[in-house]
């Protein structure tokens, strides 16, 4: 799965967060956030965790494509 990297950079920008703020909340690694974040695929563990930490629904991160 892919996540929609413009979304979720716009909602850390939106919580003044950054991509390592995002790590230690979601328990994902800094690489793997970097990473999902590039355009790596991810598990959807990694992508639940990730919306879980944003506060937001799986479906607003996930990309359709």
């Amino acid at each position: 799965m892919k996540i929609k990297e413009f979304e979720v950079n716009l909602i850390l920008a939106e919580k003044n967060l950054r991509q390592s703020d995002l790590a230690e909340l979601s328990g994902i690694s800094r690489v793997t956030i970097n990473s999902v974040l590039n355009g790596k695929t991810a598990n959807f563990r990694t992508i639940h965790a990730i919306a879980k930490a944003l506060n937001v629904p799986v479906r607003q991160i996930i990309s359709e494509v």
